[in-house]
């Protein structure tokens, strides 16, 4: 009995909790349909910028948690396509998202991406690496060129053999 009892709590909470996410979805749709006073289905940074400066918007962002006073960071965050612009499901879902106190599933999820992130920068650095000491070892060649070039006997045309020498070997490069 006192199992049955607590599965029926859980579905009752289950139930609330998808009740509430219904509810600040409509909520979220309306505030973005206010925004959006062109219809145009998304709102640019100064769009929700000046969307933010509503005393209703702040307050009723700050219910759910949001600081309206950061909309710059707001968009960056909700922008997840980074099209410029925010469409009501990204705006719906990324307020539903920031709602309230980092989770630490969030917490994981920012440490995962910024060890991938470090993971890329380090491999970019070691291939610039790679090419500088490619660059080095060409330059270092054409220059030994370049010497060997001048040691030659010269004759009328010596400058344009000169040229030719590196244009070849830029050629070869």
């Amino acid at each position: 009995m006192h199992w049955a009892l607590q599965q029926k709590n859980q579905e009752v909470l289950i139930q609330d909790q998808m009740d509430r996410d219904k509810a600040m979805s409509k909520e979220l749709r309306e505030l973005f349909d206010q925004g959006d006073e062109n219809h145009t289905g998304f709102m640019t940074l100064s769009d929700l910028q000046r969307f933010m400066n509503d005393d209703k918007v702040k307050a009723h962002m700050r219910v759910i948690g949001i600081d309206a006073f950061q909309a710059t960071g707001i968009f960056r965050l909700l922008d997840t396509d980074g099209n410029g612009h925010v469409e009501a499901d990204e705006f719906i879902m990324g307020c539903m998202r920031l709602e309230g106190p980092a989770k630490e599933v969030d917490l994981a999820t920012l440490l995962y991406e910024s060890k991938k992130m470090l993971r890329y920068v380090r491999a970019a650095v070691h291939e610039l690496k790679l090419d500088h000491a490619r660059v080095e070892k060409e330059v270092r060649q054409v220059g030994e060129e370049l010497l060997v070039q001048e040691r030659r006997p010269k004759f009328s045309t010596g400058r344009s053999q000169v040229r030719l020498a590196m244009q070849d070997h830029i050629e070869n490069f």
